[in-house]
């Protein structure tokens, strides 16, 4: 029987600098995706997603220039079982 898990993504697009490159820096662009969960813990949290991103990004070293929800929602089944078994055979030094 599968062990199969919905969740809704939602991508955002952010675009940011790396402090540490001299200027002019060049922009790079990345997506971030948060599941529901994550989003309403953030919400619990009393902040919003785009703060978060903001957080994880300068603590890395990064300034954020511009942050947009990538498309919209999407819902994808995982595979419990799969990523079970990947995630015991990379603890057992295998590929």
């Amino acid at each position: 029987m599968k062990s199969t898990k919905r969740l809704t993504l939602t991508g955002y697009k952010v675009e940011y600098v790396d402090l540490r490159e001299p200027k002019p820096r060049q922009h790079h662009v990345e997506t971030v995706v948060y599941d529901a969960d994550m989003i309403r813990a953030v919400g619990m949290l009393g902040l919003n997603v785009t703060d978060c991103i903001e957080k994880r990004f300068a603590d890395g070293g990064y300034k954020v220039v511009q942050i947009e929800k990538a498309g919209q929602k999407v819902s994808a089944a995982v595979d419990l079982e799969y990523l079970y078994l990947e995630a015991v055979a990379e603890t057992e030094g295998g590929c």
